[in-house]
């Protein structure tokens, strides 16, 4: 996974930035307590912190830097990042389902430094001329990014008869998810410095702390429907269609920060083509499913309080298209 840390005022769509190039390992279980009525499972995903420091030692010359001599070495540190999720399905009619699922909070935090340590001399090219010994000067940086809220979600689902592989003819389904995005830090970087020069005249002024972004929770309503189109006993072709809507948990940016983000309303569509007796090996059916998502962000208007602000006003939207495909054999 790559981390970035763009400046606070630099304009970004906030809830996606670094998103798209996040890899992760999720490993999961199921288990059916009550055969046909109540099923549990539980996820554990996998991503990694880094932290690093380039370590340089030496002479330091004040007035001329080709006599300076100095060592550099790295140590490089990745620490895992683990977080749960739980999901419980209840089956009171076989016709209908409930479903509640919580996904536990994540963010990934990169930790860089440079820390040198030596002397400061003059005259370091021929007789060196010791001004300050064992002075350190530490830089660090410390960013927060790819941050996933909390989730719980409540789903609903109404099934068909059953077709092809158990699968219902058809499915009506529906679902709100909460989101805790009020714990959202800022994904700016946090710079830090600390010099320790002896008695020379040297000082380095403290960095600004980010900004907080003042994110809120959000509820998100989503439908979705199902429709078997062809069933014969060897092929099934369903048809898909869903929808939700987002609002932003972002403020209006009329401050330093340029967090952006808007309401958003999105429509899915899919097909799914089941084949039964594919061959000896997988008796049971194979499903090729391909689905198409397509997200509007609404037009929303962002005035800064100050008249100086270097980004000034600016209107925000955006629409957003994404295609996926998965084969999947059932055993």
């Amino acid at each position: 996974t790559r981390l970035r840390a763009l400046p606070e005022s630099q304009p970004r769509f906030a809830l996606y930035d670094n998103h798209p190039q996040r890899l992760v390992l999720t490993t999961s279980l199921a288990f059916e307590i009550v055969p046909e009525i109540l099923s549990v499972g539980v996820g554990l995903t996998y991503l990694s912190d880094t932290r690093g420091r380039l370590n340089v030692t030496g002479e330091v010359d004040l007035l001329d830097a080709a006599g300076t001599e100095l060592i550099a070495a790295v140590d490089v540190d990745f620490s895992a990042v683990r977080y749960p999720s739980f999901g419980v399905m209840f089956t009171p009619h076989p016709r209908l389902r409930v479903g509640l699922a919580y996904r536990e909070e994540f963010d990934l935090t990169l930790d860089l430094g440079v820390i040198v340590t030596g002397d400061i001399v003059t005259n370091g090219a021929t007789s060196p001329i010791p001004l300050v010994e064992d002075a350190r000067l530490e830089v660090t940086s410390t960013n927060t990014n790819l941050f996933s809220p909390r989730q719980l979600t409540l789903g609903l689902a109404w099934l068909g008869e059953e077709a092809m592989g158990g699968r219902p003819c058809f499915s009506v389904t529906a679902e709100l998810g909460w989101y805790q995005w009020s714990r959202m830090r800022s994904p700016t970087a946090l710079l830090s410095t600390e010099l320790d020069a002896g008695s020379l005249p040297l000082s380095i002024p403290p960095n600004p702390t980010p900004t907080a972004p003042g994110f809120s929770d959000i509820l998100i309503p989503r439908i979705g429907y199902e429709q078997a189109v062809v069933m014969t006993p060897n092929v099934s072709l369903f048809v898909r269609a869903g929808a939700f809507y987002e609002p932003s948990p972002a403020p209006a940016q009329t401050g330093v920060t340029n967090f952006v983000d808007g309401d958003k309303l999105g429509f899915g569509f899919g097909l799914a083509l089941g084949l039964a007796d594919f061959s000896e090996v997988f008796p049971r059916p194979l499903w090729i499913e391909v689905s198409a998502l397509w997200t509007t962000m609404f037009e929303r208007r962002h005035d800064k309080t100050d008249p100086a602000d270097p980004t000034g006003d600016y209107l925000s939207s955006g629409d957003f298209f994404g295609l996926s495909s998965s084969l999947r054999f059932e055993f």
